[in-house]
């Protein structure tokens, strides 16, 4: 994530800005971990400025930088690690360093890898079979101006596989209801006609050897509507004529000899039993395809992503060992202020 941000903010930043700001973490980073060469490690009395141990000096200036030592201070050990940086300074330079370069390496390498997958999707014709829907809900529940849905209302959607390749319906039809609050209900028909009916649980509780009006009927009924009531016994009779067409023709019966079959069960109904057609998109293994193009990312198989989250995590861990070194660090320099014999800093 710090990589995609730092990758989108890169072309609004200066390069000499980067240059900066990169020589000042390694700088924060470099001091808080690090005393300056020269430094005593047994004596106190050391410059403010440049840490030059004084000794018994009896002059007012530092006789290595200069400096007039009543202005800027002699410092005991401790006091000089702990004003050239902190633990909190140097994590944070480490932070900034590391995901600044390894971040942006794995967000690289994940726009290589969707874009090429999205790519092999295009040339190949999907690469992968995929699923024209057709969606159909109450005509009550649709505004034809701004084609969404009113109100609560269930969608029924009829999914027909097409091979990617010959572009041919591979013989089976799904009629899926969902509910306004997300639940599916589904039958699923094999290309004989022979169908299961399949609650929100994934679990098989009907099967039949060919689809009929009373499958229709059960799925309805599975969802918690009466059966027995005129509107939605006119639904399961419209979904049954386009189901039907579906499995027999395909995408192009459900297109044609569907939608006349639809009509003639709608003719002489009033509009609140009448069920209409929300819209048609195509399932590419995840992407959607609707007719305005490409409106979700690909999805890219675990096999091919899985190494670049291999890779994260092993940088995760990566980064961690180094907050642990720094705090260590930074634990062994303020020792110094402590200073026993045998007590070395390297």
């Amino acid at each position: 994530m710090f990589g995609e941000v730092f990758l989108t903010l890169l072309p609004f930043i200066p390069a000499s800005m980067l240059v900066l700001f990169f020589f000042v973490a390694v700088n924060v980073l470099y001091r808080a971990l690090t005393v300056p060469p020269g430094f005593d490690k047994h004596n106190d009395g050391h410059c403010a400025a440049c840490g030059y141990v004084l000794g018994s000096l009896s002059d007012q200036r530092c006789p290595e930088c200069g400096v007039d030592l009543l202005k800027a201070g002699v410092l005991s050990r401790r006091m000089f690690i702990q004003l050239r940086g902190s633990s909190f300074g140097a994590i944070a330079a480490w932070t900034v360093l590391f995901f600044s370069f390894a971040g942006t390496a794995v967000a690289v390498w994940g726009g290589v890898v969707r874009t090429n997958q999205m790519m092999s999707n295009v040339y190949t014709g999907g690469a992968v079979n995929y699923t024209q829907v057709a969606s159909y809900g109450p005509k009550t529940n649709w505004d034809e101006t701004t084609r969404e849905i009113i109100g609560d209302a269930f969608t029924a959607r009829i999914e027909i596989g097409i091979d990617s390749m010959s572009q041919q319906a591979l013989g089976g039809v799904t009629l899926v209801l969902a509910m306004p609050d997300s639940t599916e209900y589904s039958i699923e028909i094999d290309e004989d006609g022979a169908w299961a009916l399949i609650n929100k649980k994934d679990k098989q509780i009907a099967t039949g050897d060919e689809l009929s009006a009373d499958a229709i009927d059960q799925i309805f009924a599975l969802a918690g509507f009466d059966p027995k009531d005129p509107i939605f016994r006119s639904y399961s009779s419209q979904l049954y004529v386009l189901t039907d067409a579906a499995i027999s023709d395909g995408v192009s019966g459900l297109q044609s000899p569907g939608t006349m079959k639809l009509g003639q069960v709608q003719s002489g109904q009033d509009d609140t039993m009448n069920l209409t057609n929300y819209g048609w998109s195509t399932d590419y293994s995840g992407t959607t395809v609707t007719t305005t193009g490409f409106s979700v990312i690909p999805k890219i198989p675990f096999s091919v992503w899985s190494p670049i989250l291999y890779t994260f995590l092993g940088l995760c861990v990566i980064y961690l060992v180094g907050v642990v070194w720094i705090l260590r660090r930074r634990r062994k320099l303020l020792n110094l202020g402590r200073y026993t014999p045998g007590t070395s800093v390297e």
